[in-house]
């Protein structure tokens, strides 16, 4: 374990790239060591520490070393031209455990009702070793956050001002459709046939299940949709089992909004997505002559968009698949499930294999930890930390903050310039828990930064404004399926900003200017 001075002169000697999203311990601890195992995929230590810190038991922050995330992606872009082959054989491996998340989120959700506590700790083991293994191969993604206009402009010499934001969003977004765009893309489908049938039009508007029903093929179609797709709202967080009356909510929106022509429209795009993507992206190639160096640039950028998509869906399905297992071992051993999740890995292997529980008195230690994961000798070594050690840390990163929060200034980068307006005015709302925060229609959605459980929300927003995140990030790449305004990696935002306060976007400077404090 390092020594009060050892983590501090860590801390001290770098810069910090921050991210947050709502977790628990177990997520945290699962996911601990992901940067530093990823020298097992690429033979190089890409990471010498990465750091985690639990605050109020569910909103987590991560800290990884500045330099170490601009060197991994200097050594991912090197690799990329000169060995393309290496990128398509760890792609090959990525899809594998692609593959075998979605059998075994298929198989539990059979039912794991009939599972021994060994078969249990078997199935829990293979989870947690799938959580861990798939994050290793997407961990470029990660390193493609902190590009900045200043990276894409060296390679888009040729490129107006005026013009460079558009073409930014057409190298960057991944040519295949993201499983937000195949959920999507399946219930347009459905929605098309309700505005065909004037009498499920108006039972579909009064959200009647009862009514519905009558119509027997829209039905079955529903309940399938709902069935492949009721994980899509999971996050770090929680498992949300979304139901047949929530798509019957989405469909009543769409049709309210969008007339037949529209849908088919979208539903055209959609279809096409592919080769539409490819001819606007050689259409720039050739247009502005782009080197080979940059046409290798920006086909990275997509692959890693790309890696970053299929992470995010196999989080979603795995956190499904957890919370069934916290379901019978909750049943089980007599242990509340939210205990459960405040357990470490180890812990639960543990419970499974020796019926060996945590006391109440530990659990509750972990309301404020972190967890610092460093390399030692060789090996990943990771000090977990609680009360003052903890807060110790977290009072470091809070001044760290302060620097930025002091000039005031909310300056990001434009992800999307949404339907093409030079300015969009609108009052904030910042969310940090999707699943419970309110949030109305029109409102301009401030966030840490977004995961697939934000999407309903960005449906509604008339724009978005992150702290985190870069131009592939799931914030960047679904404002700009959704054609909304969006500022990202402006560091500061749900610290300068308070509900309720007027703002402007400038979707050429990306600049957020605070028109009007609410009271």
């Amino acid at each position: 374990m390092l020594t009060k001075e050892q983590r501090f002169k860590i801390l001290e000697s770098h810069q910090w790239k921050e991210e947050e999203a709502g977790a628990s311990p177990l997520i945290l601890d699962l996911t601990r060591t992901c940067y530093l195992d990823s020298f097992k995929l690429y033979n190089k230590r890409l990471f010498s520490v990465c750091i985690y810190f639990l605050r109020g038991n569910y909103y987590a922050f991560e800290w990884v070393e500045l330099d170490e995330i601009k060197r991994a992606f200097d050594f991912g872009f090197k690799k990329w031209k000169k060995e393309k082959n290496f990128f398509k054989k760890k792609n090959k491996e990525f899809e594998m455990i692609c593959q075998s998340i979605k059998k075994i989120f298929w198989e539990i959700k059979e039912g794991i009702k009939d599972y021994s506590n060994n078969k249990l700790k078997e199935l829990t083991d293979l989870l947690f070793y799938l959580w861990r293994k798939q994050y290793g191969y997407s961990i470029f993604s990660e390193a493609a956050d902190i590009l900045t206009e200043l990276d894409y402009f060296k390679f888009l010499p040729k490129v107006p001002q005026k013009s460079f934001n558009k073409v930014i969003q057409i190298l960057t977004n991944p040519e295949e459709l993201t499983f937000w765009d195949q959920e999507n893309l399946s219930l347009l489908e459905i929605t098309k046939e309700v505005l065909n049938n004037k009498k499920l039009k108006k039972a579909v508007r009064e959200k009647s299940l009862k009514e519905i029903k009558k119509f027997l093929d829209f039905f079955t179609k529903l309940n399938l949709h709902t069935q492949e797709y009721f994980w899509i709202q999971n996050s770090f967080r929680e498992a949300v089992y979304l139901d047949n009356n929530y798509f019957l909510e989405q469909i009543a929106e769409i049709i309210n909004k969008n007339s037949l022509k529209e849908i088919e429209k979208e539903i055209k795009r959609l279809v096409h997505k592919k080769e539409m993507s490819k001819r606007n992206i050689n259409n720039i190639y050739k247009k502005y002559k782009l080197s080979t160096e940059a046409k290798d640039f920006f086909d990275m950028i997509r692959y890693f968009a790309v890696l970053q998509d299929r992470r995010k869906e196999n989080v979603q399905r795995l956190v499904f698949c957890i919370d069934q297992v916290l379901n019978k071992v909750e049943k089980r051993f007599k242990i509340k499930k939210e205990d459960l999740e405040n357990y470490f890995v180890f812990e639960i292997l543990e419970l499974l294999n020796k019926n060996k529980k945590v006391s109440q008195r530990d659990l509750k230690k972990r309301e404020k930890i972190i967890f610092f994961s460093y390399i030692k000798n060789g090996d990943i070594k990771t000090d977990r930390l609680f009360g003052k050690e903890a807060e110790e840390i977290d009072q470091f990163f809070k001044e760290k903050r302060k620097e930025f929060i002091s000039s005031g200034i909310i300056k990001g980068f434009v992800a999307s310039v949404g339907r093409g307006s030079k300015t969009v005015k609108g009052k904030v709302r910042i969310v940090f828990n999707p699943n419970k925060d309110i949030f109305k229609n029109d409102e301009i959605l401030v966030a840490g930064m977004t995961r697939p459980e934000f999407v309903p929300l960005m449906k509604k927003a008339k724009a978005v404004i992150t702290n985190e995140g870069g131009i592939t990030t799931h914030a960047a790449i679904v404002s700009r399926e959704l054609k909304k305004p969006c500022i990202i990696g402006t560091k500061i935002a749900t610290d300068v900003l308070k509900n309720g306060d007027l703002v402007e976007l400038d979707l050429r400077k990306g600049i957020v200017k605070i028109l009007k404090r609410s009271k």
